[in-house]
């Protein structure tokens, strides 16, 4: 999990979920509204749903796509970048933020802004657990981009890496895959009744139970436990 987590942060594509009460998603404006960062915020959302890299790489920062080990990280990054799609009814707020912003958890010296962010941009959306209007459990997910200004068009600014930074990169993506493999590979070895008894706990909206009985029944590890049933729940809970 630390990995996947590394790899969204690298990849400025950050994917939070948790689960709590309430109706929709709710997004606050820190800075006054601007239409043209709500029009360059749309016209994001229609790249990643449309899961074109052309149509991102447009949208990206020219100094950002010179940068010498960019092609490689971006590629490496496309599944977390076109994995994360905004659902229906999202909503837009953006962050100013301090001249000398660094990302946290990226170390400085294998990851740098070629041009400094003034914005956070954040998309929040309402993931229900099971899909339907009336179920108050509700997950949350919110994805995090950075941009800037050049020549009166908002766009996307990613940390480039140097060598030591790719380096970095592939060794995180590589670990994640393999924790995804072994986590499908478990996830498809589930047999009932324990694998009825967590998809039931899955329509519950009880994840969190349903990550600790799998820790008790099989005596995974906390990481593991959370992939498999992330894993499940992806897989449909109906």
């Amino acid at each position: 999990m630390l990995a996947r987590l590394y790899a969204g942060i690298m990849f400025a594509a950050v994917v939070v979920v948790f689960a709590g009460y309430g109706g929709s998603a709710a997004s606050s404006e820190n800075s006054s509204p601007d239409s043209a960062r709500q029009r360059f915020a749309r016209n994001y959302v229609a790249a990643i749903e449309s899961k074109d890299p052309a149509r991102i790489k447009a949208l990206i920062h020219p100094q950002v796509l010179a940068c010498k080990n960019f092609a490689e990280y971006f590629d490496l990054g496309k599944e977390q970048i076109f994995g994360n799609q905004p659902g229906p009814g999202y909503k837009i707020s953006f962050t100013a933020l301090p001249g000398d912003f660094k990302l946290p958890m990226l170390p400085p010296d294998k990851f740098e802004f070629p041009v400094q962010p003034s914005y956070q941009l954040q998309i929040d959306w309402d993931r229900s657990t099971d899909g339907s209007s009336d179920n108050h459990l509700i997950r949350l997910a919110s994805l995090i981009q950075f941009i800037a200004e050049k020549d009166g068009a908002w766009l996307l600014v990613f940390p480039c890496p140097n060598d030591a930074g790719i380096k970095l990169a592939r060794e995180m993506i590589a670990t994640g895959q393999k924790q995804k493999e072994h986590a499908d590979t478990l996830t498809s070895q589930l047999k009932d009744p324990l694998r009825a008894e967590l998809k039931a706990m899955l329509v519950e909206g009880r994840k969190i139970d349903a990550i600790k009985r799998y820790e008790t029944a099989t005596g995974a590890d906390l990481t593991t436990a959370k992939q498999v049933i992330d894993t499940l729940e992806s897989q449909g809970i109906k």
